[in-house]
């Protein structure tokens, strides 16, 4: 029998002039109102037709509490139907202070991961790893799931040392293929939001409970690798035969870099309407913000390798991903936006695959240009960044190139790659004018 459950006000005032909430339940025709805790001063305030569970308007007193306490109560009545088959409540109370503590934390990340995974697929699939990561720690603990009362700073630090012992998915186990701090670090990034979300949002956890509240989330500096003007020319010259995945490959690595460091996702996504009178106009998957920018001579020139006159407008330009899949019927933002959430995350799939192809590919390159480097689709970005700041390009314009948020972003971006002062420095120091090292080394210092 399906069980319906939905809000609903009634329409006449009470004694104190407020119109009370109700909670329907209805199954085989027959109903139970339940009364909430949530009343208000004018019909007016009410929205029985929202779409997105904000049935208190914006503009009712105290709308934002009133609509966290209507939600906290039909999850309640959902969950004790669903655990006692009793749609008519016979025993049913609403305690909140109980609501609060029992709420089991693996329910509710799951149902914000449904909810993330129908949005957008890149934020859905970090909460999907992290609760594919937190069930396997909680099962390592005997549990299945977890009351929010017990989310203590304790099981946070515990879960964090756990997660830095266990093995990349695809790897076997070894001391060396460990999952590197920071992917630790963005899946403790995604635990510390759910917390957040369901603190200030969902009022499941008072603020003094946060587990997070003087944690700190640590981060790894990860080098920047970036090629020199010598490298990238030995990539350009290298002779690869037209037509193969390495040819590809490096045209696609060196349209990224001529083109100021297109990540690979917006990259392999790209089509030929993303090309207009001779500029790159797109909308960037990570931040959403539009790029528009001249291509270069060189970017053009790697452009009239794939054009043909049978290129539709809608074709992916480099062959990487199937113009005719399902998928690539959403073209602009705004139809990606309604793509079911299951052919997101096969497109969303299909796009790692290739760029791990992409990245497996580099290595070969790398190896065939005599680069010692671990040479990465990425690095694109970094040897953008790299070149354009040793051409004396101002800081403030790479950032807008790079479609950072801020320069301060930015300057960090950079930091890692200014070192000609450093070096300028040391060979001004050592000059001839110090003494040999076959004197004194301690004189050498002072003369």
């Amino acid at each position: 029998m399906i069980t319906t459950i939905h809000p609903e006000i009634k329409k006449e005032a009470d004694n104190h002039g407020l119109y009370q909430v109700y909670i329907r339940i209805t199954r085989n025709r027959r109903h139970k109102r339940i009364k909430t805790q949530v009343s208000l001063e004018s019909l007016d305030d009410w929205n029985q037709n929202t779409r997105n569970g904000r049935y208190i308007r914006i503009s009712a007193k105290d709308s934002k509490a009133k609509n966290i306490q209507l939600e906290k109560e039909l999850e309640s009545v959902k969950r004790y139907i669903q655990r006692n088959d009793d749609p008519f409540l016979t025993y049913y109370s609403f305690n909140p202070d109980e609501e609060i503590l029992m709420q089991r934390f693996m329910e509710y990340a799951r149902r914000i991961t449904e909810s993330k995974n129908r949005q957008e697929s890149s934020k859905g699939r970090a909460y999907s790893i992290f609760c594919r990561k937190f069930q396997v720690y909680l099962r390592s603990i005997g549990k299945e799931d977890i009351p929010f009362k017990e989310l203590t700073p304790a099981i946070v630090t515990d879960f964090e040392n756990w997660l830095r012992v266990q093995p990349k998915e695809r790897c076997s186990g070894t001391a060396h293929s460990l999952i590197t701090p920071n992917y630790v670090k963005s899946i403790m990034i995604t635990f510390r939001a759910l917390i957040r979300r369901a603190i200030m949002i969902e009022g499941l956890l008072d603020q003094s409970k946060d587990p997070f509240r003087n944690y700190s989330i640590k981060e790894e500096k990860v080098i920047k690798e970036k090629l020199e003007k010598e490298e990238l020319l030995s990539i350009i010259s290298l002779d690869l035969e037209k037509g193969s995945w390495l040819w590809h490959t490096r045209n696609c690595f060196l349209f990224s870099f001529y083109c100021a460091g297109i990540r690979s996702s917006d990259l392999l996504q790209m089509r030929w309407c993303n090309i207009r009178d001779g500029r790159l106009l797109y909308q960037m998957s990570k931040s959403r913000k539009i790029k528009d920018m001249r291509l270069v001579p060189q970017a053009i020139e790697i452009l009239d390798l794939y054009r043909t006159d049978n290129s539709k407008a809608t074709d992916y330009i480099f062959p990487f991903l199937d113009s005719n899949a399902e998928w690539a019927g959403y073209i602009n933002p705004q139809q990606k936006e309604t793509m079911p959430a299951e052919m997101k995350n096969r497109l969303f799939i299909q796009t790692s695959s290739k760029n791990v192809l992409l990245n497996r590919n580099l290595k070969k390159i790398g190896r065939m240009s005599g680069i010692s480097k671990n040479l990465t689709f990425h690095m694109s970005r970094h040897t953008f960044a790299y070149q354009a700041m040793k051409n004396g390009i101002d800081h403030m314009i790479i950032k807008e190139a790079l479609a950072h948020s801020s320069l301060s972003t930015t300057e960090k971006y950079l930091g890692q790659f200014n070192t000609e002062e450093v070096d300028s420095a040391l060979e001004k120091l050592f000059t001839k004018e110090f003494p040999e090292p076959a004197q004194n080394p301690q004189e050498c210092l002072y003369q």
